[in-house]
């Protein structure tokens, strides 16, 4: 168990869990994991900017290797159901 910090419009709050718990309840077609630590709320990005996600609030958190082209396919699915290709910038 880790402390889980939610970042929202209300505030921070924290709780411990695992991000594999939290990720088994959120709704995958809205909430995308970027890296091994943060996950996202697709409403909430503001723009993709080569290795980072660019938030609303301003935040810049970085995408990982692994996990770039699932994380672009989430978005592109979340913002039209379009394949697209998350090669080398």
């Amino acid at each position: 168990n880790h402390v889980l910090t939610f970042h929202t419009e209300q505030g921070q709050f924290s709780t411990r869990g695992t991000m594999k718990d939290l990720m088994e309840t959120l709704d995958t077609s809205l909430f995308a994991m970027c890296n091994k630590s943060y996950v996202v709320n697709m409403r909430h990005i503001q723009m993709i900017n080569g290795d980072e996600a660019v938030m609303t609030n301003g935040d810049r958190l970085s995408i990982s290797r692994p996990r770039k082209t699932a994380f672009m396919q989430q978005i592109a699915d979340f913002y039209g159901n379009k394949r697209i290709n998350a090669g080398k910038d």
